[in-house]
């Protein structure tokens, strides 16, 4: 009996492997595979055992267990929808509901319950990940098993982490014990007090938990590329802002890409939440460049699409997954491509079964990105099966959306952009992206192409109502300022369908946002203020 928690996993025949690093020669660098007759092989089992991912460690000794029977030829697409409710096409469970409990996860003798291939030294309270980090999520369920504690390299004492089965054959590279801040001098802890104070709270907007401005930067600890992407962004934030000259950033980004391109060549290696965070990071760093290469960009979003299980383990890989898949909604929309994100992996998040304010926010953007792949379509005319389909689910977001997402105050007369006052991050952040919604959706609606009496009436009326959201996108990021992520959001919807503004007032409100935004944020808004004076005629 197998169990699989939380990850798809495929067998294959392997008679030969290619070396990693072959010599430099003329030689095959292909290894055939022998075995001696005397070979022991493990026999293939029955039946597979899925273990629920824990949500949280109150609930893991509680996770049921259900068995599916195998057959020949079984593949992780070809489970049965329908027997299972949530069950997902990749065979990834779903954690809330199983139809059938044969046992609980703590009675499993040495196995651990949920998708478990981190455990850490805890600091603050707050797991660090461990040299056998993948996901944040542990299984208390593994002490009571009889599962053995091992000591992490560099530990004091007694005080040991349990690790799960993983531990006893995969190890982090990403991994250095330390007992002391990863900081050399004043200046160093200054750049990383900036990013705990201020910058985590740009990506932690859709994130009750907060991952990123408290788990993350403890996990420097024992992470070096978590540590030095943390001040190569914080260095090229302070230079922004302060208008100083940028001498350190680029150090520690190199500093970061040695410790990290061994380890994305390591497809187990790869397998690691804390690669996902300092990717994110970098993410964010590139993005503040003069000239966005997206070089992180694409490497997460390979990252991701290969690795479908972090968006559900829950925990700071699935808080990194929705943070990345925001930055490449940021280049679909300015750019007009399609995302390069596989947004099915995203279908067996949390997000989907909570009730939170973050799970609420998180659903509004995954539907927003399934509006932008649609209208970013390059071969085929737009469905408008398809188009209401999408607008239906915008509405139905809209209409069933609890009730503190409701403004806690509106004042439209204010000029040009109405003042909205909302209660919290995430409630902006939603908001934001059900007005976003609505702009792409008015852009690209397929009634618009069509010849006839009407078409004139509904383009004025979409247009209306573009302009419209795009004042409301404006306004939610101007009266909340201590929401940094959504003054970013309405600098991607200006670059992309700012064009809509017509009256004077509004093109003059815009423009005085986009310069606030550079003096405040350090974030560049010099093109896209000359992109729009192009397209309005000014």
């Amino acid at each position: 009996m197998y169990v699989v928690t939380g990850l798809t996993i495929r067998f294959r025949p392997v008679t030969s492997v290619r070396e990693k690093k072959a010599a430099a020669s003329n030689k095959d660098k292909t290894c055939e595979l022998s075995w001696k007759s005397s070979q022991v092989w493990v026999r293939v089992p029955p039946a597979v055992t899925f273990a629920a991912p824990a949500m949280s460690l109150e609930d893991l000794d509680d996770d049921p267990v259900v068995t599916y029977s195998s057959r020949t030829g079984f593949s992780p697409e070809e489970t049965p929808q329908g027997d299972v409710r949530g069950a997902p096409a990749n065979g990834v469970p779903d954690p809330i509901a199983f139809p059938e409990t044969i046992t609980t996860a703590s009675a499993i003798a040495g196995i651990p319950a949920s998708a478990e291939l981190s455990a850490g030294q805890p600091l603050g309270g707050i797991d660090l990940g461990s040299p056998y980090s993948a996901f944040s999520n542990r299984s208390e369920a593994a002490r009571s098993s009889g599962t053995p504690n091992v000591q992490h390299d560099g530990e004091q004492g007694g005080d040991t982490s349990t690790v799960g089965s993983a531990a006893s054959y995969w190890r982090s590279s990403l991994y250095q014990p330390s007992t002391s801040w990863p900081l050399n001098t004043e200046e160093e802890a200054r750049l990383f007090h900036h990013f705990v104070r201020n910058l985590g709270a740009w990506v932690d907007c859709c994130d009750e938990k907060f991952h990123f401005a408290t788990e993350v930067p403890q996990r420097a600890l024992n992470y070096p590329v978590i540590a030095n992407a943390i001040l190569a962004l914080s260095s090229r934030h302070l230079a922004r802002v302060s208008g100083s000259e940028d001498f350190r950033s680029a150090e520690y980004m190199s500093e970061c890409l040695r410790i990290m391109i061994p380890v994305l060549d390591d497809p187990l290696g790869a397998l690691d939440e804390n690669l996902l965070a300092a990717i994110v990071i970098l993410r964010l760093y590139e993005e503040m460049d003069d000239i966005d290469e997206k070089c992180h960009l694409y490497g997460g979003t390979r990252l991701l699409n290969s690795i479908a299980q972090f968006v559900p383990s829950g925990g700071l890989g699935e808080a990194a997954s929705w943070i990345f898949l925001r930055q490449d909604i940021y280049v679909s929309l300015t750019t007009g491509q399609p995302l390069n994100i596989d947004l099915n992996n995203f279908r067996q998040s949390p997000s989907f079964h909570a009730d939170t304010s973050s799970a609420w926010a998180n659903r509004m953007i995954f539907i927003f990105a399934e509006i932008l792949n649609y209208s970013c379509q390059q071969d085929e005319m737009p469905s408008l099966e398809r188009w209401k389909e999408l607008e239906d689910q915008v509405e139905a977001w809209n209409d069933n959306k609890p009730w503190h997402f409701r403004p806690l105050w509106i004042r439209e007369e204010t000029s040009p952009f109405p003042e909205i006052w909302m209660t919290g991050p995430s409630h902006v952040v939603g908001q934001q992206y059900y007005s976003l919604a609505k702009i792409v959706l008015g852009t690209f609606d397929p009634r618009l192409s069509r010849l006839g009496f009407g078409s004139h009436k509904i383009r004025k009326a979409s247009e209306a109502s573009i302009v419209e959201h795009l004042r409301t996108v404006i306004g939610l990021a101007i009266s909340n300022e201590g929401v940094p992520a959504a003054t970013f959001h309405a600098s991607h919807i200006l670059c992309a369908c700012g064009s809509y503004l017509e009256e004077e007032r509004d093109r003059e409100g815009a423009v005085q946002f986009l310069l606030d935004l550079e003096k405040k944020i350090g974030w560049r808004s010099s093109r896209i203020i000359a992109n729009l004076r192009e397209q309005w005629g000014a």
